[in-house]
């Protein structure tokens, strides 16, 4: 047997409001899973499809228990039992496990399992057997063997019956018995009768009841109470297909409440979204508000300092006139400064000039 490790002490508890599903080819191969499947189990999606069931499979499971398992929905009749399977990061946790044969056109194309949150008392025993089938010390008791009773046929039943009594008639008719003799063969007769009842009682009798309880309780909602399939006779074929068809009714109405959770969080989600959205346009409005109102005062801001532009305007047009006669004013100095340097100039000549003219005369004078 495949032993997954490593293990761990961490157990993780299935979520009683989502089951988990799987279906599987007839060598044991995984073809879907539920999200809770993926969820609780660890691994992805894609590494569990295509694979062998046995991938979360806890070594404290004793191998007896899935060779009952396979026994019984190969001969294609419902599985119940209590399971305990490894995570991926070796963390545990327990399941009930219901799995039943599907069929396609009549033909047996695979297995299927719905697996819930067990009761604690059911964890306990299963615990406590395991342990001791491990140590050699018990059995996994088989869901195919049945009891005497649950074994008769109803044909075979009332066929003995009718048989004995006609033995018994022929009997008393034959040999010619006398008085004693005949009421002996008649208590005889009425024992058979008595057992012939009994055993019809117990053949028909109780399974109807439990089949229409059953149905009765589908019929009013309730998927969870299982339909006892450990009998082998007429009834038997009845029972296991109104407890696969109860299986296949809770698989989908799972998938439906886990679709519809998904819808429910996308729904608030959207919700959310569009008050976020409302509160963004209530707050967008008031930018948009006091950005009307700045545009306003920017108007206004506008409207005044064209005011004040064409006052300045003016001013500048009064100062540029101004500039200009400064302008020619410093043009008229640089050409009056310009003749009193050439004035100066040739005042300088002249003097220049005088003053040779006296070392002249100095000299005239010395001779």
């Amino acid at each position: 047997m495949k032993v997954n490790l490593p293990v761990t002490h961490v157990e993780h508890e299935v979520d009683p409001a989502r089951p988990i599903v799987s279906e599987t080819n007839l060598k044991g191969e995984i073809t879907y899973v539920n999200d809770a499947f993926v969820a609780i189990s660890g691994f992805e999606r894609d590494e569990l499809i295509g694979k062998n069931h046995n991938l979360v499979r806890h070594p404290d499971m004793p191998p007896e228990a899935f060779s009952d398992l396979w026994e019984t929905v190969k001969a294609g009749r419902p599985w119940r039992g209590i399971v305990k399977n490894r995570c991926k990061n070796g963390d545990y946790y327990w399941v009930e496990a219901y799995v039943t044969p599907t069929l396609y056109s009549g033909t047996l194309s695979g297995y299927k399992s719905v697996r819930s949150k067990p009761a604690q008392s059911d964890i306990q025993a299963a615990e406590a057997l395991y342990r001791q089938v491990k140590n050699k010390q018990a059995k996994i008791p088989s869901s195919l063997e049945t009891s005497f009773f649950k074994r008769l046929s109803l044909q075979k039943t009332v066929n003995s019956g009718l048989l004995a009594l006609i033995a018994l008639w022929t009997a008393g008719v034959v040999f010619d018995v006398d008085q004693k003799i005949g009421g002996m063969l008649l208590g005889a007769g009425l024992l058979v009768a008595a057992f012939t009842a009994i055993a019809i009682n117990l053949s028909v009798g109780r399974p109807v009841k439990a089949a229409i309880a059953a149905l009765r309780s589908m019929a009013e909602g309730n998927l969870n109470s299982s339909l006892k399939t450990d009998r082998n006779d007429e009834l038997a074929h009845l029972t296991r297909e109104i407890e696969s068809m109860r299986i296949n009714l809770r698989t989908m109405i799972v998938d439906v409440f886990v679709a519809s959770g998904c819808v429910a969080e996308n729904a608030a989600e959207t919700e959310s979204l569009l008050a976020s959205l409302s509160e963004n346009h209530a707050a967008q409005s008031d930018r948009i508000s006091s950005i009307s109102a700045a545009l306003e005062q920017m108007t206004a801001s506008i409207a005044e300092v064209s005011n004040t532009t064409n006052s300045a305007t003016d001013f500048s047009s009064q100062v540029t006139l101004v500039a200009e006669s400064g302008k020619n004013l410093m043009a008229m100095s640089l050409q009056s400064s310009k003749r009193t340097e050439e004035s100066v100039m040739g005042a300088s000549r002249t003097i220049n000039e005088l003053n040779m003219e006296i070392k002249k005369i100095g000299q005239v004078t010395q001779v």
